[in-house]
């Protein structure tokens, strides 16, 4: 009966060590995927330019985080854009072309460090045109006197 619980106490130390190995690489496993997807939150977050261009002329749209980068999102931002012709919807035909559903998977799909940090949505003249676009107003001027203390 003594050599059953002999090999009873081996078996166990054997399985105990066996679970010891697995329990590290679980932990392991668990801290990479920690890892990859702390980038992945980051790479989301980063902040992407949407510029309307049409030859020299560009208007930058206030940036947008990447996971938001969907079409529905860019019509939205452009949708606020006074017109000139108040209550006309804009038209712009890039919007409608492969090409522009392809730059918005290389965005959404890339990162700042691999240079898909921009978003650049290609006008014509008359459709750069449609839009009424105001200049940013400028901040006023800090004073930098200095007050006098007692």
């Amino acid at each position: 009966m003594q050599d059953f619980f002999n090999w009873q106490s081996v078996i166990g130390t054997i399985i105990g060590i066996i679970g010891t190995v697995f329990a590290w690489f679980a932990w392991r496993k668990s801290k990479e995927v920690e890892n990859f997807l702390e980038k992945e939150k980051e790479r989301l977050n980063e902040k992407i330019k949407i510029i309307l261009k049409q030859g020299e002329n560009e208007y930058a749209l206030p940036d947008v985080r990447r996971q938001d980068v969907i079409r529905s999102e860019i019509q939205g931002r452009l949708g606020v854009i006074p017109m000139k012709v108040k209550g006309k919807r804009y038209s712009i035909e890039f919007m409608n072309s492969s090409g522009f559903y392809r730059q918005i998977d290389l965005v959404s799909e890339g990162s700042n460090e691999s240079g898909n940090s921009s978003l650049i949505i290609n006008c014509t003249e008359a459709e750069f045109a449609q839009f009424k676009f105001e200049t940013p107003k400028t901040q006023a001027k800090r004073s930098t006197k200095k007050i006098n203390e007692k």
